[in-house]
């Protein structure tokens, strides 16, 4: 293989990586098939099986058996047996750092990767991106700088004596970024690329996102090298406090959704029984992006979390809360353009709103009449509430008053208000098939064109 063109300092930094390279596969694979554990199974069969030569034949049975679980266990310790980290691209980035330990400077180098692997014996040390604040020094220092971090509790400083990006597939390396340098393996040979400085970032669809052929079962290489090139902006809210609300907000193609899927994982590895994939739920706007997701997670470690388009998920949680809706069919929008802008206008949030209020307030002079002045207090008090829970919440005072919960007409009144105030279906259609109404909604926006409200009218009378 040619190199013509590299410099000899090149040159040694490439031998140099595919040593580094070369070392961690060994030792990976040395780990898989040490003997040690399946070894204990071995050694207890061939006793057993020494044993039962030797025993009396009343005891055949019992030993059969013992030999025939241990044999079964050491068949599943094969099935399990696993590499820590992936061989065909067990990382993605290489550490050296200078620093003092015991109160003489130290040299040592630490690779980031996807899943940890340590070996102290041979001087390999892959820890997990997730692990911070080994972790820290790569996405938050450039190669040069001083670093200050808390490491188990204490507080260490030293020196990014370098910092390398990897780019590794099926085993073998293929590109070396080191500050302003980059070198990339070709059918040719090694060549020096001349690029700007690669970032998680771009215009609209050109944040770096993972082939969905290259995720899943099979090894993939495009999601590591996504997960290098987080920066230090965007690791800090993908590391940030464990509570609370995180926006991520940026154009399109700037790697919200990338960063998003970093942070559950992130918090995965931090709290795995607070964020177990279980009580995970990740809604997205559409069904590609839906299936993009289910096939990321998986591949940053992060299996079994929910994944659903917000149209499937709000009809899930509609009809859980509306029982009429249980039993409508429901389609895709295929309303003409102007309908489906409007639906999404404010102004009809305001006015859907305005139009829960004002059928509430009719329930006023129902209730008076029905319980009295209590009941009607009990009614009014709860109005800040929404109609679902004030009709609980008042239902739940009228079980507390004697002199109501028996009453004939409160009962009727209650189931009354049920059935009008919790079918917002009533509401939608009635609302939103009023066009004069919604003339004068929308009348303070001279965008909003009449033949948007026809086509709006014409829509939701066809579907109510």
């Amino acid at each position: 293989m040619s190199e013509d063109g590299l410099t000899p300092d090149e040159l040694a930094l490439i031998a140099e990586e595919e040593a580094v390279l070369r070392q961690v596969q060994r030792r990976l694979a040395e780990h898989v098939v040490a003997p040690s554990a399946r070894s204990d199974f071995d050694r207890e069969l061939v006793n057993l099986r020494d044993q039962l030569a030797e025993s009396r034949a009343e005891d055949h049975a019992m030993l059969v058996e013992h030999m025939t679980r241990l044999a079964a266990l050491r068949r599943a310790q094969d099935r399990d047996v696993a590499f820590p980290a992936d061989p065909q691209n067990p990382y993605f980035a290489h550490l050296r750092l200078q620093d003092r330990h015991e109160g003489a400077v130290r040299v040592r180098d630490v690779l980031i990767g996807r899943r940890a692997f340590i070996d102290t014996r041979q001087g390999v040390q892959v820890v997990d991106w997730r692990n911070s604040p080994i972790s820290r020094i790569y996405y938050c220092y450039a190669e040069g700088d001083d670093y200050e971090e808390r490491f188990g509790g204490d507080a260490q400083s030293g020196v990014v004596l370098a910092r390398r990006t990897l780019t590794i597939s099926r085993g073998e390396l293929l590109r070396i970024r080191a500050a302003e340098r980059s070198l990339v393996r070709t059918a040719a040979g090694w060549v020096r690329e001349d690029v700007a400085r690669h970032q998680l970032a771009g215009g609209q669809g050109a944040a770096l996102r993972a082939p969905l052929d290259q995720l899943g079962g099979r090894p993939d290489t495009r999601l590591p090298e996504i997960t290098a090139l987080i920066d230090p902006e965007q690791f800090r809210i993908m590391t940030q406090d464990r509570s609370g609300i995180v926006i991520i907000r940026g154009g399109a193609g700037t790697g919200k959704t990338t960063i998003a899927l970093h942070r559950a994982a992130w918090l995965h590895f931090q709290d795995p029984r607070k964020f177990a994939a279980k009580k995970m739920l990740v809604i997205t706007p559409g069904e590609a992006l839906r299936r993009y997701v289910s096939r990321v997670l998986p591949a940053l470690d992060v299996h079994g979390v929910s994944v659903r388009t917000f149209a499937d998920w709000a009809m899930r949680v509609l009809k859980r809360l509306v029982p009429s809706a249980r039993h409508r069919q429901f389609t895709d929008d295929e309303a003409a353009m102007g309908a489906r802008r409007l639906k999404r206008h404010p102004v009809l949030i305001g006015l859907l709103e305005d139009t829960v209020r004002a059928e509430a307030r009719a329930f006023d002079d129902i209730f008076s009449e029905a319980g009295g002045r209590g009941l009607l207090d009990a009614w009014v008090r709860r109005r800040n509430l929404p109609v679902a829970q004030r009709l609980e919440a008042v239902t739940r005072w009228v079980d507390s008053e004697p002199a109501l919960r028996d009453g004939v007409r409160v009962r009727r009144a209650l189931e009354r208000a049920r059935e009008e105030l919790l079918d917002p279906f009533e509401t939608w259609a009635t609302l939103l098939t009023d066009r004069d109404r919604l003339g004068a909604a929308f009348a303070a926006d001279p965008s909003v064109v009449g033949w948007e409200l026809d086509s709006l009218v014409e829509a939701i009378s066809t579907q109510a």
